[in-house]
């Protein structure tokens, strides 16, 4: 998404004594999950500026290869936060390369005293054994009936990724049809389970394998 037109703002500088004594809006405080593995503080900062006066942010970069990393981003008010919101939820991002493959972040306005992390309500959800004969209409029929779609991809061999906009909506679909036959023209049962950050960097490299 090119931010090429928006308006540049940058965090407000002045003594450490009024820094302290700033008051944070929780409801401008945006809360940023699925981000890949070997982002960084620089590039949450370059991906927020545009959308209005960042007070404070923070990147934290997941230990485990099987869990994406998160991140806070402070504005000023809650208009910035929605405006941020609305242009990125569900936008796709890059790491520092290395062929790890696309994240596609979700935002949200951060819980007060939040203790849950990103990796503990995912909502996507990663599917095998897809019938080669679905489209991504087909697909929406199938897990539509678990909830809202807010993002479908069909990656080919016979994979596909299905995000929900609850985590409730994404278990619903796991626990009703994971390991069932969907298709009778397909006798393989559908494999579903939440998706990781090591599913889609090995999505990554087997699209740069096809490639070259």
């Amino acid at each position: 998404m090119s931010t090429a037109g928006m308006p540049q703002f940058h965090p407000r500088i002045g003594d450490a004594d009024s820094f302290r004594k700033q008051t944070y809006d929780p409801d401008a405080n945006v809360y940023v999950a699925g981000l890949p593995r070997d982002f960084d503080q620089n590039k949450l900062y370059s991906l927020f500026i545009g959308f209005g006066e960042i007070l404070r942010f923070k990147f934290v970069a997941s230990k485990d290869e099987s869990k994406c990393s998160y991140g806070f981003v402070q504005f000023v008010t809650p208009t910035q936060a929605q405006r941020a919101i609305k242009a990125l939820n569900g936008h796709c991002v890059n790491g520092r390369g290395g062929g790890g493959g696309d994240e596609c972040i979700q935002l949200s306005i951060a819980a007060v005293g939040r203790r849950t992390l990103p990796s503990e309500e995912p909502t996507n959800l990663y599917i095998e054994n897809m019938p080669a004969s679905w489209n991504n209409e087909q697909l929406a029929h199938v897990f539509g009936r678990f909830g809202t779609i807010t993002q479908s991809k069909i990656t080919g061999n016979n994979v596909a990724f299905v995000r929900f906009e609850t985590h409730q909506q994404a278990l619903n679909a796991i626990n009703h049809i994971n390991r069932k036959i969907v298709d009778a023209d397909d006798a393989k049962p559908l494999i579903v389970r939440f998706a990781t950050c090591q599913h889609k960097k090995m999505l990554g490299l087997r699209e740069m394998s096809t490639s070259m």
